[in-house]
Parts: structure tokens; C-alpha cells; sequence
């Protein structure tokens, strides 16, 4: 749980921190962050911002000037850095205009270019407080101080309290916070709620406390984001396919090849087909699973109308990151289960003891296949009614 902070120094260097547990205190970390500056004895401090290794350089840095936003800071941090098993600097980013005490005596140039200190000058300045333009040079990312004033700061503060507080309260959720986005509980990270919150303080047109910003970072929130794809009518709205160029391949030849089969053996009553479904190559662990499609025009030579396992858990990790559904694919997929079909009839009790998914991963996985599973049997039947009616 290492935790590292770059802290711009006076003198136009960079000042490394580091923490070893998340447990220090807030106001510990800013006597640091002030010290390392040069203002800590200055009465009006500068607002404090920070942006973490690796975000993109058009991202606004993120408010550090409350307790909650430090929380929000380790929460980021430790779980970027327990996804790629690397440590992940924090850049400290301070408001453009900052009162900075000099601790050292100010250094002048003679006539020659040689550096003097001039004792006297320094007695009189030792205590002085020297306003300082903060040079974003001095940090790695050039465009850090973009929109970083004190009032915007404050104003950003604000907006993710209130953020919080409107959608802290969900009983099922608790304690995260969440927002119901088309018809499922959409966790808000707080780096979800810090853009909200800029989006607010900049007074976005259409973003509002109950209106997040028509960003790709918010598409489960606003209908329009979605791709406007054929597949799109039969995907599960909330669940956006984020998988491969061959499962959405899949998820739209399978529907025409049933149907065309469907219409083939209509039109050919002479052939003898079997009355009992033909079963897949590789059977379903349980028969008492729950919406698998129809073997009326499907034969063991169909491509698998349902999306793979990986490609699924993928899409999920998108809208719910925290649940990190993607470290089990290797685990499934070595017992040979390959398409989401495969898992459906699978119990609780097994995702946890064989593949080792906790109580809230194994119901939630269980939840969103049956659904995924009903939205691609109901677009292959309306299909097969279309083509029965040309």
C-alpha cells in the first residue's frame, strides 16, 4: 500500500514522499505538501490539486482540500496499482499564484554573473513572504495548472459533497456510492464524481447535480452515447459490448443462420428431422438452464449465437471496474467453459468453490447472463418473425 507523492520544492525541483499505508493522517500529508512548497508558514495557503502517473495530459487535475479527497486519492491510486502490480506516482499540483516563504537568503548576481548573498537585504527579507508565479515546467505535465484557480477549486469541492451526499444513501450499495443508470446500479468512482464536478464548477451546458456531462466516461447514464450498430438492439442496455470484431460477428451472423435454417426445412417437408432438440457438441452443465434458445433451425454446426466469456466479463469490468470480472476468464475457460450459455446453469456455490468468485461476483455474474442470455434469444426471435413474414 505504498503511497508516493511528487511535491513541487521551492526551488523548481521535485520533493518525493512516501507513505507506507493509506492510514496517515490528512492534515499530516498537506503540513508535508505545504512544507515541501515553501508556504507553510504563510497564513493564506494555495489550493492543492494532484493528478496520478499515467492519466491523460488533457485531464484537469483533482482537488486535494478535504479529508474525503484524500480518501478518494488512495482509493484511486491503490487500486491502479493492485491492477498493474507497479507503483504509480502522484504529481501534487498547486494553484497558479502561491505565497511562498523563502527559507534560504535570497541569492542576487554581481556585475559578473557570480552569485553574492547580501546579509542585509536577507535579515530584512528572511521572514517575507514572496508572492510566486508556480512554473508548470517544474512538473511533468505541461497543461497542470490549466483551470486550477482557488474559487474553481472550491467550487469543484463543493459539487462532489453534494455529489456524494445525493448519492451516498443507497441502502443496497452501501457504502459505495452509486446512480441508477439505465435500469442498474452504475458505481460513481470518485474520479467520476471530481469530473462531474469540474463539468458543475465550469457550468457545462445540460450538466446538472441529477445530469452528469454526455461524456464516454457517463455513456451508461445518456441512451444517445450508444453505438449506433445494428448488434446495438440486441445487446443488453446495460451492459455496452466493448468485445472483439468476431463476438459482435457472432451475435449477428448466428440469428441469420438459424432463420435461413429455420426456412429451409419449411420449405423441404420431405426430409425427415428429428423430433428431440440436437444437442450442442459440448452440453450444458446443467438442465435446468434458464433461456437457452429454441433447436428449431439450429444444429451443432451454429456458430454460437452468445458472446464468449471473456469478451462478456470485459463489458462488464467497463460499466463496474470494481468487481475486476476478468481475472476469472483464465480460471473458466481451463475448465472449458468457453460462452457465456456454458456458465448459465452453474450455481453460486460452484463459481465460489471452483472458480473462486466471491458471494456479491458469483450472484452479480449469475444476474447479468440470464439477462444477456434473454436479450439475444428475444433478438433471434423477432429476427427469425421478420424474415418469416418477407
Amino acid at each position: 500500500e505504498e503511497i508516493v507523492l511528487m511535491i513541487p520544492h521551492h526551488d523548481k525541483t521535485n520533493e518525493r514522499k512516501t507513505y507506507n499505508d493509506r492510514d496517515v493522517d490528512y492534515d499530516t500529508v498537506m503540513e508535508d505538501i505545504y512544507e515541501a512548497i515553501g508556504c507553510k508558514e504563510a497564513k493564506a495557503k494555495p489550493a492543492i490539486g494532484y493528478k496520478i502517473e499515467g492519466s491523460p495530459a488533457k485531464t484537469g487535475a483533482i482537488s486535494l482540500m478535504s479529508s474525503e479527497d484524500w480518501e478518494g486519492l488512495c482509493d484511486d491510486v491503490l487500486e491502479k496499482q493492485e491492477a498493474k502490480s507497479k507503483v504509480f506516482k502522484i504529481n501534487i499540483i498547486v494553484a497558479a499564484e502561491v505565497p511562498f516563504t523563502m527559507p534560504m537568503p535570497l541569492l542576487e548576481k554581481d556585475g559578473k554573473g557570480k552569485e553574492r548573498s547580501d546579509r542585509k537585504s536577507s535579515k530584512k527579507k528572511k521572514n517575507a513572504v514572496k508572492s510566486f508565479k508556480f512554473d508548470s515546467d517544474s512538473d511533468s505535465e505541461d497543461d497542470s495548472n490549466d483551470g486550477m484557480g482557488k474559487s474553481t477549486m472550491d467550487k469543484e469541492t463543493r459539487f462532489i459533497g453534494e455529489l456524494t451526499s445525493t448519492y451516498g444513501n443507497c441502502a443496497l450499495c452501501k457504502p459505495k456510492i452509486c446512480k441508477i443508470g439505465q435500469g442498474i446500479h452504475v458505481s460513481l468512482t470518485f474520479n467520476m464524481r471530481a469530473a462531474w464536478a469540474a463539468a458543475l464548477a465550469h457550468e457545462e451546458a445540460g450538466v446538472t447535480l441529477s445530469t452528469p456531462p454526455k461524456t464516454e466516461q457517463f455513456r451508461q447514464f445518456h441512451h444517445s452515447i450508444e453505438l449506433p450498430t445494428l448488434v446495438s438492439n440486441l445487446s443488453d442496455p446495460t451492459t455496452p459490448s466493448f468485445g472483439s470484431n468476431m463476438s459482435v460477428m457472432k451475435e449477428f451472423v448466428a440469428p441469420i443462420i438459424g432463420a435461413f435454417a429455420a426456412v429451409n426445412q419449411l420449405s423441404n417437408p420431405r426430409q425427415n428431422n428429428p423430433e428431440t432438440p440436437t444437442p450442442h457438441a459440448r452440453p450444458v452443465q446443467s438442465p435446468q438452464c434458464v433461456g437457452i434458445p429454441s433447436s428449431n433451425g439450429f444444429d451443432e454446426q451454429d456458430i454460437n449465437p452468445y458472446p464468449t466469456i471473456d469478451d462478456f466479463f470485459t463489458s462488464l469490468d467497463v460499466v463496474e471496474p470494481q468487481c475486476n470480472l476478468s481475472r476469472y476468464v483464465a480460471t473458466l475457460t481451463g475448465l472449458d467453459f468457453y460462452n457465456i450459455d456454458n456458465i448459465a446453469g452453474l450455481t453460486v456455490r460452484v463459481l465460489q468453490d471452483d472458480v473462486g468468485m466471491s458471494l456479491g461476483n458469483a450472484t452479480h455474474v449469475l444476474n447479468m447472463v440470464k439477462k444477456k442470455i434473454h436479450v439475444v434469444n428475444k433478438g433471434r426471435k423477432e429476427f427469425r418473425n421478420t424474415i418469416g413474414y418477407v
